[in-house]
């Protein structure tokens, strides 16, 4: 049995919990890891106008995906807004995302201020990269 460095208490100990906070860069900016493991980069994909969240490892099937995102430092400049994914490469270890506001869905950047959450479980197939 493949024991994993992310270890987890799940009834099923083929679970992989992977959590990170990202602030974010500005316009067309990478983003920058403030705590956490298992992302390895947040970056800017100038093509599709999102970003590509590549993980540290190979983990397999991707079971569920969340993120919140937020201003940690003033209320008064908070903004709303959601996010879409695209499907997770497990072969490549990368998951476009798109972040837009809630008002107007269009595309948003995140601000040196704001911050983005990144829960993703997986459910580990033993793969190394």
């Amino acid at each position: 049995m493949k024991t994993t460095k992310y270890p987890v208490k799940a009834r099923s100990s083929n679970v992989v919990v992977v959590a990170a906070r990202w602030a974010g860069g500005g316009a067309a900016s990478n983003m920058t890891k403030v705590e956490g493991r298992g992302i390895s980069s947040v970056d800017y994909n100038s093509a599709t106008g999102g970003y590509l969240v590549t993980f540290e490892d190979l983990f397999g099937q991707l079971l569920a995906f969340t993120a919140t995102c937020a201003n940690a430092r003033t209320a008064a400049a908070q903004n709303v807004v959601s996010y879409q994914i695209a499907d997770y490469s497990s072969t490549a270890g990368t998951m476009p995302i798109w972040i837009t506001a809630v008002a107007t869905p269009t595309g948003a950047d995140l601000a040196t201020t704001e911050e983005i959450s990144i829960i993703a479980v997986f459910a580990d197939t033993g793969l190394d990269q």
